[in-house]
């Protein structure tokens, strides 16, 4: 029940914080081509691992497979060096995808469904009133931030025991192809590595373990801790990487 209510509000702030030109950004080709890629060479890697784990684990690879791209990707992108713009529309077309799932029927289809409404409910209030008091905005960061704090308790305590070698591989191995392919497309299409890594290479964890333990498994969150480990160290890294940047470039002395 609590990951439910936090799962559906994590949708509904990440929907106030999508930019609309992230929407209108969706019309170009490249978009599409860099968030079902990734999402194609994910769910490849998913359907190659499965077969050799047990049956909890399956369920976790699957949740993270399946799951949107990061919601938060925007703000991680933000603070990296990525454009906050090109990052929404990535996630945006990945929500779209994982609603295409959803429609389709596929695992946690019934968790995701009314969740992925609450996103565009979200982003539909931002897009027919785009001055927002700052006092909202940051009202709703704080709430998402709130959201996603339950579920990486959840995902925590459930997950926690149950990760092993196996596990950490898995989450390894999904978040690679993820990242590799995104890097690929993005360099081949011009758009910025950083923005195409957040937006589409990675997948929610905090969502994937939600549905994981949604699918009645506890256990089965332990892929989906794994991997929201790995992410936060990566967005850690490109943050990292952003400051010693401006750092370096140092303030601009005019003589």
């Amino acid at each position: 029940m609590i990951a439910s209510i936090a799962l559906a509000g994590l949708f509904f702030c990440a929907g106030t914080q999508t930019p609309s030109l992230a929407l209108l950004a969706l019309r170009r080709p490249r978009i599409p081509a860099l968030v079902v890629t990734p999402y194609a060479a994910t769910l490849g890697a998913a359907l190659l691992i499965a077969p050799g784990l047990g049956a909890t684990a399956q369920i976790g690879v699957r949740a993270v497979a399946l799951a949107p791209a990061l919601l938060a990707a925007p703000i991680l992108a933000a603070a990296s060096g990525g454009r906050l713009d090109r990052t929404g529309a990535l996630t945006v077309g990945a929500l779209a995808a994982a609603a295409l799932v959803n429609a389709l029927g596929g695992p946690g289809s019934a968790q995701l469904g009314s969740v992925l409404v609450a996103f565009f409910i979200g982003a539909a209030m931002t897009a027919a009133i785009p001055m927002v008091p700052d006092a909202v905005r940051t009202l709703t960061r704080r709430a998402q931030d709130l959201a996603y704090l339950t579920l990486a308790a959840v995902a925590i305590v459930a997950g926690g025991p149950a990760v092993d070698l196996a596990a950490v591989l898995a989450a390894l191995i999904l978040l690679a192809a993820g990242l590799a392919s995104a890097a690929i497309v993005a360099l081949a299409t011009g758009v910025d590595p950083v923005s195409a890594l957040l937006g589409v290479g990675s997948r929610d964890p905090a969502i994937a373990a939600a549905v994981a333990v949604g699918a009645g498994s506890p256990a089965a969150a332990a892929v989906p801790l794994a991997y929201g480990t790995l992410v936060v160290a990566l967005a850690a890294f490109l943050a990292a990487r952003q400051r010693l940047r401006a750092r370096d470039a140092g303030p601009t002395i005019l003589a």
